[in-house]
């Protein structure tokens, strides 16, 4: 078995064991009042987060032999925050 195989595995186990608890919680609770929703939706995103992580983790990172795309990557990476704070600015009045 390959270490690529046993990671996923081993994710893999582990994923389901915590999806099994959330959806054991989520039925279970007292305080929720769409448990039926929350059992669905909570298990469903923790697992394409850990599929997500799992994936970056056993593939190498596509930019390191290419320095034009890491460098495109570098330049518009922080792009965000500037379109972030700009709403953050602009919110009260639009």
């Amino acid at each position: 078995m390959t270490r690529a195989q046993k990671l996923w595995l081993g994710g893999g186990l582990v994923g389901a064991a915590a999806a099994a608890g959330v959806v054991v919680a989520a039925l279970t609770s007292d305080h929720e009042s769409q448990r039926v929703l929350t059992a669905t939706l909570l298990p469903l995103v923790g697992l394409s987060f850990l599929t997500a992580g799992l994936v970056a983790w056993t593939r190498a990172f596509f930019g390191a032999d290419q320095p034009v795309v890491y460098t495109i990557a570098a330049v518009f990476g922080s792009v965000f925050f500037g379109a972030f704070i700009h709403l953050l600015l602009a919110y009260p009045r639009g």
